[in-house]
């Protein structure tokens, strides 16, 4: 990951960053980390540069850290480096287990602790706490039917001499590709063209600088030409 000069001026410059955690049903909190205007943040592989966010929970005993899925991120490109972040809000949903014997009335706290850059990158962290709200339930709905799903079909990630292609059979062609991990593709083009290839289509990839050679795991979140999100988890075959 490329190096970048943070002005940590969170010392010195009041939180701008605010922090919204909502709950319409039990064991679910709606997460909205909102930077100021003109601001963004990042996603969990920041790519060329940035931090991803780190939630940290304080939670009743019994019940333990949640799973957190995220809205796909945007492609944001600044001086050269391709990052990928959120220039708006960024939402996501936070889901608990809760113990079939815990009956207590509970509340979560958290604190995001962020990256937000514009000319210049500030680390901030704000802390809030669950706020309970029926009349959110429909938002809420509407917020986990935009997060990317699992996708279904075949994902076959092949790795050729260094010349990595992803081949499916998903229906619509693959416009956006956001890798998990951080050291596998380039991020500033992580796909290079695309082709049919006996009913499923074949996309070369452009491998990073930083690839050694075929990854032990690999994961990512596309986005499709309908504007469809989802999370793909592909055999590697070397």
């Amino acid at each position: 990951m490329v190096a970048i000069t943070l002005a940590l001026l969170s010392a010195q410059v009041k939180p701008m960053t605010k922090l919204e955690l909502i709950s319409s049903i039990e064991g679910e909190i709606a997460i909205t980390v909102t930077p100021p205007r003109g601001w963004h943040t990042y996603w969990l592989n920041p790519g060329d540069s940035g931090m991803p966010p780190k939630i940290t929970w304080k939670l009743p005993a019994g019940i333990k850290d949640p799973e957190i899925q995220w809205e796909a991120p945007q492609r944001i490109e600044a001086d050269g480096l391709v990052s990928y972040g959120y220039e708006g809000p960024m939402r996501g949903v936070a889901t608990f287990k809760i113990p079939a014997n815990f009956k207590h009335q509970w509340k979560a706290t958290a604190t995001a602790s962020v990256l937000v850059c514009k000319t210049e990158c500030i680390a901030q962290s704000v802390t809030a706490t669950m706020k309970f709200d029926r009349t959110k339930a429909a938002s809420i709905r509407e917020l986990r039917s935009r997060l990317p799903k699992p996708a279904t079909g075949n994902w076959t990630l092949l790795w050729n001499d260094g010349r990595p292609s992803l081949q499916t059979d998903h229906p619509t062609l693959i416009k956006e590709l956001f890798p998990l991990q951080g050291t596998v593709l380039l991020h500033e083009q992580p796909i290079r063209d695309h082709r049919p290839a006996q009913g499923q289509t074949h996309y070369a990839l452009n491998a990073s600088d930083l690839a050694t050679g075929a990854p032990k795991e690999f994961s990512a979140v596309v986005r499709d030409s309908e504007g469809n999100t989802f999370w793909i988890n592909p055999r590697i075959l070397p």
